[in-house]
């Protein structure tokens, strides 16, 4: 694949997509440990599920985000490359 078939904004979104995808993970794995800190915080203890939720939520969020933004790089990749063949 030649990279003048894809602009630089292309691929800088390609790295973002990929580091939401990172963050979405991280966060998902730290959720167990926020929520451990917020059992000591006794002005949370009414909103532990609306918290445990909302963070599930985020970590969906950046997950899904990150994906959709790889997925369209990839698209652009496939045609870059068809178009490439078809030159040949």
């Amino acid at each position: 694949m030649r990279r003048d078939l894809y602009s630089s904004r292309d691929l800088l979104q390609l790295i973002w997509g990929v580091a939401l995808v990172v963050m979405g993970v991280a966060f998902f794995f730290r959720i167990s440990v926020i929520m451990e800190q917020a059992k000591d915080i006794e002005y949370l203890a009414s909103a532990r599920v609306f918290l445990r939720i909302a963070f599930y939520f985020m970590a969906v969020i950046l997950l899904g985000g990150g994906i959709k933004k790889i997925r369209r790089f990839m698209q652009i990749k496939e045609k870059a490359d068809e178009h490439e063949r078809e030159r040949k």
